[in-house]
């Protein structure tokens, strides 16, 4: 297939996968920026001209008029920029993994999920299996801080990682960067923790309840030891749909994948009528989150509740109101 999309003599348009396709693509990029409410950072093909991990120190040296005031307009001061920056608005960053799975409204690698803009930044070509691991990964790491700079340079006020498990990499990944990194749904497993009582627990929804169970990621996301026997963890990872995710099929049935997870969390109700709130791992979760939550009468909390807490406090807005 040449820079244009049309196929070489001999190939068929199923030779190639879709990692292929997205690196090689600009219309990947511009059909999502179209959307209004997310673009793509720059297609990480090999090709542009930019450095591996960017001077972003130009983007805390802006002033007061950087930002626009919705209260008053635009302010009387010189706006800034800095080279490198292509997109301005979003407020969110998100890190998202090369693989090939569907994306529902509700999934974190839908725009239309959020009212508010994002951008995407790739990990590049990257085995999705690393990032899906109880042990991680030294590539991972770097992809991931790489990935983290380049949205840095863009101007995003909050960083979140497409999947539960960048969980794995939380301080290091925070070191190294200027902008707040929230690495997934599983940053608010101490928080509910500390919301219920003392008898209740939290129940966690995986995509991989083995993988969760031996990997450092909730801990690195601030839970105890001596909490460790507040939380159940349940696991999809047999689920037939879920296979379709985690092996990359190319499609899934919605209603079925909701169907795997509303029996996933009715037996873990079951099994632990202590289970006082429940996250969801997995960012094909959360378009099924309301369904779940309807079918155990429990809070339920995901990708979607962190990354809007991530907005809220990046971009507040002032009150109005009368008194």
């Amino acid at each position: 297939m040449d820079t244009m999309g049309n196929l070489k003599q001999g190939e068929n348009k199923n030779d190639f996968s879709r990692r292929k396709f997205i690196k090689g693509s600009a219309s990947a990029v511009a059909a999502t920026s179209l959307l209004g409410v997310g673009s793509i950072a720059a297609a990480q093909d090999g090709t542009a001209n930019k450095p591996e991990d960017p001077d972003t120190s130009v983007r805390w040296k802006s002033k007061p008029g950087d930002l626009y005031n919705r209260t008053y307009g635009y302010g009387d001061k010189d706006v800034t920029g800095w080279k490198g920056r292509i997109v301005y608005g979003a407020t969110i960053g998100i890190l998202q993994i090369e693989c090939n799975i569907p994306m529902l409204p509700g999934d974190m690698g839908n725009p239309t999920t959020f009212d508010y803009p994002v951008i995407y930044e790739s990990l590049g070509d990257l085995d999705p299996n690393w990032v899906l691991s109880p042990t991680p990964h030294p590539e991972v790491l770097k992809a991931t801080i790489s990935a983290c700079k380049r949205l840095e340079l863009q101007g995003v006020r909050a960083i979140i990682g497409n999947c539960g498990f960048f969980a794995n990499y939380q301080p290091d990944v925070a070191s190294e960067i200027n902008t707040p990194f929230f690495n997934g749904s599983l940053m608010q497993v101490p928080m509910l923790l500390n919301s219920i009582g003392q008898d209740k627990k939290v129940g966690i929804m995986t995509a991989n309840g083995p993988m969760l169970e031996e990997a450092p990621a909730l801990k690195n996301c601030g839970v105890q030891d001596k909490d460790m026997n507040r939380i159940v963890i349940y696991g999809n990872q047999d689920g037939e749909q879920m296979l379709n995710c985690t092996l990359e099929s190319g499609y899934l049935n919605p209603l079925a994948l909701q169907k795997e997870l509303i029996d996933l969390g009715k037996k873990m109700v079951e099994d632990h009528p202590d289970v006082g709130a429940v996250v969801l791992e997995c960012t094909e979760f959360p378009p099924h989150a309301y369904a779940i939550q309807d079918a155990l009468r429990l809070s339920v909390w995901d990708f979607t509740t962190m990354a809007n807490f991530m907005h809220a406090g990046a971009m507040r807005a002032p009150f109005t109101g009368w008194m």
